[in-house]
């Protein structure tokens, strides 16, 4: 029978203090009396946070019946 090995890697301590900034823009757009389009851009700024971006596009079909 052979040991097994288990790997284990410690806890990263992150202390580094800041602000998280973002922001977002949108556009909707009606095509007709019950239809419209939306387009929106949200960005957040993960800074505090290793160093990481946030990009979010999204897009939306709205229809009333």
């Amino acid at each position: 029978m052979e040991d097994p090995t288990i790997a284990a890697i410690p806890p990263r301590r992150h202390s580094e203090n800041g602000f998280t900034l973002g922001g977002a823009v949108g556009v909707s757009y009606a095509i007709g009396e019950r239809t419209s389009v939306s387009l929106t851009y949200h960005y957040t700024d993960l800074d505090p946070s290793f160093d990481r971006q946030a990009h979010v596009i999204s897009a939306g079909l709205k229809w009333a019946f």
